[in-house]
């Protein structure tokens, strides 16, 4: 493996580090104050499924594989 495709690979951590944590860090505020589109792709990126309430039954939740990793 060469410098140039090791740089390539830490880049996506890097961007997670020092940009979407923080961003995860305020996702309650991020999420109270955004339309209901960005709602519906921020559930989306959090849960595989769509979620359905029902009082008679205890909800399976599944979650996407970056949600199951964290």
């Amino acid at each position: 493996m060469n410098l140039r495709n090791m740089v390539d690979e830490q880049t996506p951590l890097k961007r997670f580090l020092f940009q979407d944590l923080p961003t995860l860090e305020h996702i309650v505020d991020f999420y109270q104050k955004s339309s209901g589109v960005m709602k519906r792709r921020i559930l989306s990126c959090i849960f595989q499924e769509k979620l359905y309430f029902n009082e008679e039954k205890d909800a399976t939740i599944i979650f996407t594989k970056p949600i199951e990793v964290i």
